[in-house]
């Protein structure tokens, strides 16, 4: 799977891991535990200096051996040291069970799971705080495959003493792995969430429903919140707020190509709903202003997803609204929302083959790699592709998983003339399987 995932994106499909390289600095010290073949390992050696040091866990013979190999090719021999063992709440040795993808091993048996079995090495994380006299822990990677309560019972001391922002898993299995995220509050860690389009975290808020394609949280002590807050890595008790917009929406999308060829048909607005719609684009546009602080920017982004969203529930389905609130959900982290939206007009105006009102409105791509494409006089075809295309990329975390079902839209996209470069690879890879 992981080989797949990276011919087919070029890099893994986590958001997060986006977060983590711009998080990690030359001189910290951090843990990835449960490392498997290395990717986040990479990302994160290759951040460290000659003061920075990643201690890595994998407990597995064959994935330790490619994770070795992946820490030599890199040239991180220096900066990163495999262990070549598990964490628990308990030292010893257990049985592991192993799966076809690697990702998936686990110490407790289940349909992921081969049945085959390895006999590995288990220490606790207080433990090794004692043995590789850790000074200090900045960042913590813990992927443990639901023996992550277990870590922290044996790991309570090196979590008091330091004070790391701690990345893990929000499910186990298809469950929200509630018990986890209280436990870390038990120990003094508040959780947050990535905002994707910004890379900032901001808290989680567990009484509200979160997006179905959430797999990863982040957690960390006031102190440490406190300085990433100062650094620009996290936003603290956003709310939605009418604020005055930075930046005029017509600015914004005057710097965007694919409206040059509406700009005759465009009009002010004449009722509620466009004059709300405008107020939203004036949001997103002072969203997207670097001049602004992350704080400023991700109110901006919340005014603009809530005001496209109530819009749009009164019943509007102009699809350049419809286009701009599946953009916004994506760039929010609700991408749930954004492919209902996106599934909803490839049905719409492709499958059942609507004919589309004339464009008189400023507006979004859905994806947003299309914002700097040329529509060649074909806006309708170039706003459909732009469906397909995030599509192919959203609908789920690679092709991999399913290959069937999204083979017809590369054919799609052909026919419409937008099938980008990276889209032919998407589809070569997934053609190889």
């Amino acid at each position: 799977m992981t080989n797949y995932v990276l011919k087919e994106q070029g890099d893994w499909f986590e958001d997060e891991i986006h977060f983590v390289r711009a998080f990690i600095k030359p001189e910290m010290q951090a843990l990835d535990i449960g490392a498997n073949y290395g990717l986040y390992s990479t990302a994160i050696g290759n951040n460290l200096g000659e003061k920075g040091k990643l201690w890595c866990f994998e407990p597995t013979e064959n994935t330790a051996d490619a994770l070795r190999n992946t820490i030599r090719k890199n040239n991180l021999d220096s900066r990163i040291e495999l262990i070549q063992a598990g964490l628990s709440d308990h030292s010893g040795q257990a049985t592991f069970f192993t799966s076809p993808n690697a990702e998936l091993n686990s110490l407790t048996e289940s349909n992921s799971t081969s049945g085959e079995k390895q006999t590995i090495d288990l220490l606790t994380l207080d433990q090794c705080l004692e043995k590789y006299q850790w000074k200090t822990l900045d960042f913590i990677k813990l992927d443990a495959e639901g023996e992550e309560l277990n870590i922290l019972k044996a790991g309570k001391k090196t979590l008091s003493e330091h004070s790391p922002l701690i990345m893990f898993e929000l499910k186990h299995g298809d469950k929200i792995n509630t018990p986890l995220i209280t436990a870390f509050k038990e120990l003094g860690y508040e959780s947050y969430h990535l905002i994707p389009s910004l890379n900032i975290l901001t808290p989680l808020d567990i009484s509200k429903p979160l997006d179905g394609f959430q797999l990863n949280l982040f957690c960390c002590k006031n102190d440490t919140a406190e300085k990433m807050m100062t650094d620009g890595f996290l936003v603290k008790n956003p709310h939605i707020t009418a604020m005055q917009p930075s930046q005029s929406y017509d600015i914004f999308f005057n710097d965007q190509p694919f409206l040059k060829s509406i700009q005759k048909n465009i009009n002010q607005p004449s009722d509620a709903k466009g004059f709300d719609f405008q107020q939203a684009l004036n949001a997103y546009a002072s969203s997207r202003n670097p001049e602004l602080s992350n704080i400023d920017r991700f109110q901006h982004l919340l005014q603009a997803f809530e005001l496209v969203k109530k819009l749009l529930s009164s019943g509007e389905s102009k699809i350049e609204r419809l286009s701009t609130l599946a953009r916004i959900s994506y760039d929010i982290g609700q991408r749930e929302i954004g492919n209902k939206i996106t599934t909803y007009i490839i049905d719409r105006y492709i499958d059942k083959a609507h004919s589309i009102e004339t464009i008189d409105e400023p507006f979004l791509p859905i994806c947003k790699e299309f914002e700097t494409i040329s529509t060649d006089g074909k806006l309708n075809n170039w706003l459909l592709s732009s469906a397909l295309d995030q599509f192919i990329r959203k609908h789920a975390f690679s092709c991999y998983f399913s290959q069937k079902h999204t083979e017809p839209h590369f054919n799609k996209l052909k026919s419409l003339g937008f099938l980008l470069a990276e889209m032919k690879k998407r589809q070569a890879v997934m053609l190889s399987l």
